[in-house]
């Protein structure tokens, strides 16, 4: 199963030379695999989307074997802040990341909202700024987010779609 998984994401190509690898089985049921990110050339292994790479050969093995499936999903769930988003909050002296906030406001104005209106009005009552996105008939199909003084590198405001469709 390790050889496998290494393979699919490129750290141990079926020809070439591939990075330093271990599998660690601490329990019955799972391992952990842990690699050095660099070929013995110097160079870096293609790595591009491996954790997706990953869960798929582990969804083919599952198949495979007769295993129960495990860690479906469609990436919807909630995603974490990076460390440059941490630092930014902290440089500032927000109490938690724009991603943190603008989840928050989003769950707030969801539990008061019955139409999309509704949750536009939540929205804009707390401070977020809100830009729909249409389709040719004018119908509104998703959303980005910004916080109020978010701004990037280039003082171009940000904008986080933490989940930017509106459900049919």
């Amino acid at each position: 199963m390790a050889r496998r998984v290494v393979r699919a994401t490129g750290l141990a190509p079926d020809h070439g030379p591939g990075c330093r690898w271990v599998a660690v089985r601490h329990a019955a049921h799972h391992i952990h695999l842990a690699a050095v990110t660099v070929l013995p050339t110097g160079a870096r292994p293609a790595m591009h989307r491996d954790a997706m790479r990953a869960q798929a050969e582990c969804r083919a093995i599952e198949a495979e074997w007769g295993l129960r499936r495990v860690g479906l999903g469609k990436r919807t769930s909630t995603s974490y802040p990076t460390t440059a988003e941490i630092i930014k909050a902290e440089r500032q002296c927000w109490d938690e990341t724009s991603r943190v906030w603008l989840q928050q406001q989003m769950r707030q104005a969801l539990a008061e909202a019955t139409t999309v209106d509704d949750y536009a009005s939540a929205l804009a009552a707390r401070g977020v700024l809100v830009r729909w996105r249409t389709d040719a008939q004018g119908a509104a199909v998703g959303y980005s987010l910004a916080r109020p003084g978010d701004t990037g590198g280039s003082g171009a405001r940000c904008s986080s779609p933490p989940d930017a469709s509106t459900p049919r």
